[in-house]
């Protein structure tokens, strides 16, 4: 693995979010609270400024077709953020480079790479290389297969070549500035809007993207061409799994909507996919934009969350970033209780011009969604197996309530002695990481259980502890062999 650049790590398969709501087996009296992301305030951080980026000085509201796809990636040697962006402007696409040392304010670097308008002060990255003509930009992710590079990306492109002439393929770099691109594409045909991230459980790269294959089975059995969300995987980089589709709109979607581009961010017990919804228009090209949050704990079966809201909102009428959004990939602990996401935003909708930048925002740890009630209420948990002596710890608000906890024999569908909810000390406060603690020390444990909370005038976001999923909670059908 690359030790220069270096992403953070959200899986721990002992931690358990409640925004997988499959969890749950029974509650009572408590109400579901989705939070969406918490904009900064001076949004967005990173702007369109420059003529290579869009922006021209006689048309106020600039040429940007589409927010910036982009990707970012902390650099320990230098201590500060990498931030590779997408810009779409009137004199064609380019890869751009930014800097920050908190993530808040980003420099720009000249970086003499690329002859724009007279000069080479730019921060535009020579990219991409021939045979490829194109960009459509998919992210970063750092090298985990120790291939001699230090960064990872994938990209959409169009390529100098009869039989090859577009595809998704691999770029590697030492350094993020001098890219090398690998030809052929690794997926020929397939598919712009593609995302790539690392599979800490199974030690693979994933690429997600909307499948021209299917679009082509579409046409042949006359069925409505749909945007749709497909994904591949990779232990090597240049070898990938057959597309395989794993979410398209339902029958509770409207029927103008689409699905885009998602991004998959490994986190606590499973996968959070940051769903770019579009709801397009008879032209299939405008529309605006806006990310959900879908959940899965094994890829191919995917939870749509929080009632379908919003994790990214659109902004106000004539705000930056009224018309569209798009998660930028690779968030960051930004403390012990606090993740900070990046995001690409546009005032004008789908394929429109307009200004566009990179705005940011922050969510507490685990909390995407919670269990609330002002009076009392209770959540049982589906099985989970529990190994030793219970060591729990809860994500939860409590200032002015608390929380129990009781432990039940999932087979014998009894309270297990000692873990009473008599023998819990309330939890109280506000914390992530609060733990609970029984009056009487219950006896070393293996077995399958249910944890019951009881609630009173409190919150719950997630809990973390000595706990594992059943296989058949994991994988409930069996999963499909992908090598």
């Amino acid at each position: 693995m690359g030790k220069k650049f270096i992403q953070h790590n959200f899986m721990d398969l002992s931690n358990f979010i409640l925004l997988d709501e499959l969890l749950v087996e029974e509650s009572s009296n408590l109400t579901k609270v989705f939070y969406p992301l918490e904009k900064y305030e001076k949004n967005p951080v990173i702007r369109t400024e420059h003529l290579w980026e869009g922006y021209l000085k006689d048309f106020d509201t600039g040429y940007v077709h589409d927010p910036f796809y982009s990707g970012i990636l902390y650099n320990v040697e230098e201590n500060v953020y990498y931030c590779w962006y997408q810009v779409y402007g009137r004199f064609g696409s380019y890869l751009c480079l930014a800097k920050s040392s908190d993530g808040l304010h980003w420099e720009k670097p000249e970086l003499n790479q690329v002859f724009f308008e007279g000069s080479f002060k730019n921060n535009i990255i020579k990219f991409p290389k021939y045979p490829a003509t194109s960009i459509d930009f998919g992210g970063v992710v750092p090298d985990y297969l120790e291939t001699g590079a230090e960064i990872v990306c994938s990209n959409f492109s169009g390529f100098d070549d009869s039989l090859y002439f577009q595809g998704i393929t691999i770029g590697t770099s030492e350094n993020g500035l001098d890219w090398n691109l690998h030809f052929p594409p690794v997926l020929p045909y397939d598919g712009d809007a593609n995302c790539i991230m690392w599979d800490p459980l199974e030690k693979c790269y994933l690429i997600t993207t909307r499948s021209y294959q299917q679009f082509n089975i579409y046409r042949r059995t006359g069925k409505k061409r749909k945007r749709h969300i497909a994904i591949s995987k990779s232990k090597d980089l240049i070898h990938w799994t057959p597309m395989v589709t794993i979410l398209e709109p339902d029958e509770k979607d409207p029927e103008i909507r689409e699905f885009y581009k998602m991004y998959i961010l490994p986190y606590a017990h499973g996968y959070i996919g940051f769903l770019q919804i579009f709801d397009v228009d008879v032209s299939q090209s405008k529309g605006p934009c806006e990310v959900q949050l879908v959940f899965s704990r094994d890829l191919i079966r995917w939870q749509r969350c929080g009632d379908r809201k919003a994790f990214v909102q659109r902004g106000n009428k004539d705000e930056w970033d009224a018309g569209m959004n798009l998660i930028s990939t690779s968030p960051v602990f930004e403390n012990q209780d606090t993740i900070r996401f990046w995001y690409g935003g546009k005032k004008a909708e789908h394929w429109q011009a307009s200004t566009g930048g990179i705005g940011t925002g922050t969510l507490r740890r685990d909390g995407f969604l919670s269990f609330r009630t002002d009076k009392e209420g209770y959540l049982k948990t589906v099985p989970l197996m529990l190994n030793g002596i219970p060591e729990l710890f809860l994500n939860l608000n409590a200032n002015h309530g608390e929380i129990r906890v009781e432990i039940i024999d999932a087979e014998k569908n009894e309270v297990i002695a000692g873990c009473e909810k008599e023998n819990c000390i309330p939890v109280t406060g506000d914390g992530t990481r609060v733990p609970v603690i029984f009056k009487n020390f219950p006896n070393r444990l293996s077995r399958p259980v249910k944890i019951k909370f009881y609630l009173k005038n409190a919150e719950l976001f997630s809990f973390k502890g000595n706990l594992s999923l059943p296989e058949r909670y994991l994988y409930p059908r069996k999963f499909p062999n992908w090598w």
